[in-house]
Parts: C-alpha cells; structure tokens; sequence
C-alpha cells in the first residue's frame, strides 16, 4: 500500500498510516493475511496480498528486539502487550501459508518467560510491577502460537487465569482480554472452558 514506506526506506513493509506504531501494523498485518488465507486459490488478488504480508512479516521479523520483545517502534526493548500482538499476527501470517522464522518465535517465547511472575501471571516488562489476568491471557496465547503449547509455563498461566476475575466489561482493557483470551478458551476443555464460552 502506499502507506508501507511511511516510516522511511528501512521500514519497507510498514503498513499503518504515517505516526502509527507496531501496534497498528500487527493488527493490519493480521486482518490482511486472515484476507490471504480465504483467499488463497484467488489468483486475481491472492499474489498482491501475499506480497503485502510478506513484506509485514519481514518487517515484524526485522523489528524485533534482541532480547526477544517489541514495542512501539522497530528494534525498541519489548513489553507484553505489543509483543503479543506481533506474534498474533505472526501466527495469522503462517495460517496464510506465509513463512515466518522458527527463531523468531522461540526469542519472543523467551522474552515472554522473562515476565512471568512467580504465581503464573506475566507482568507488563520483564520483572516489573503486578501480573494481570489480561496480560496473562495474552502471553498464554502467544506461548502457545511460539510453540511452547506443552510447557509447565502455559501451564501455570492458565492456571493463575482460572483464580483471576475476569476484567468488567466497561474497563479500558476489556477488549484487549477477550481477544486473547477467546483464542486461549477455544484450545482448552473442561468446564471452566464451557463457562467462558456461554458468558
């Protein structure tokens, strides 16, 4: 599009508008690779959006921090919730049959682990402040998309989320939470599955 070189040459593949941050970019990388992968056997628009996603992935991939996270703009040390949504569109990116680097998802599972709190919950930067049940919800997410789907880490998270109110409707980060947290439901079973579900 003609806004991925807003952020300049070395930010090819930038998709939101110019002053967007990598927020924007994973939710517009994720709604264009869902359009990619329902569109697959398109050949009038499926090459152009393979194009545009892989030049977005390539940007996530290229932006990523060396300890693992992302932020707000490229190469920026990461926090929980940008880096969930950039392996959120990641994850969306290879259901679209685009490639995405196996390293790249094992270093964002690193710097989750480096925030997870002794009860389970994960915490907004690495060892600061107080696990969230949304923060939560959205690491166990990530650490299942990065390939850790069997570890004792997503263990003991879906394990503190089950002790944890979820957030009020009207609350700034409800929506935040449930779309996580919907992802995380849909792969577990049980009653507390069920319940989250019907609510």
């Amino acid at each position: 599009t003609s806004s991925q070189a807003a952020m300049g040459p070395e930010c090819d593949g930038f998709l939101p508008a110019a002053g967007g941050s990598m927020y924007e970019h994973a939710f517009a990388t994720m709604f264009i690779a869902e359009c990619l992968r329902v569109s697959r056997k398109n050949m009038r628009i499926a090459p152009t959006l393979d194009k545009a996603v892989t030049k977005a992935v390539k940007l996530i991939v290229e932006a990523q921090h060396d300890a693992g996270g992302w932020r707000y703009r490229p190469l920026q040390a990461g926090d929980i919730t940008s880096s969930s949504c950039q392996v959120l569109a990641l994850g969306a990116a290879q259901r679209a049959e685009v490639a995405v680097p196996k390293r790249t998802f094992a270093k964002a599972a690193d710097f989750f682990l480096t925030c997870q709190h002794e009860s389970g919950g994960f915490t907004y930067l690495p060892m600061a402040g107080a696990p969230s049940v949304t923060r939560t919800a959205a690491c166990a997410n990530s650490l299942h998309l990065a390939g850790k789907a069997e570890s004792k880490e997503l263990k003991k998270a879906l394990g503190y989320m089950r002790t944890q109110p979820e957030p009020a409707a009207a609350s700034a980060h409800y929506h935040f939470y449930a779309l996580f947290m919907a992802q995380v439901m849909s792969r577990e079973d049980g009653k507390a599955a069920d319940k989250w579900r019907a609510d």
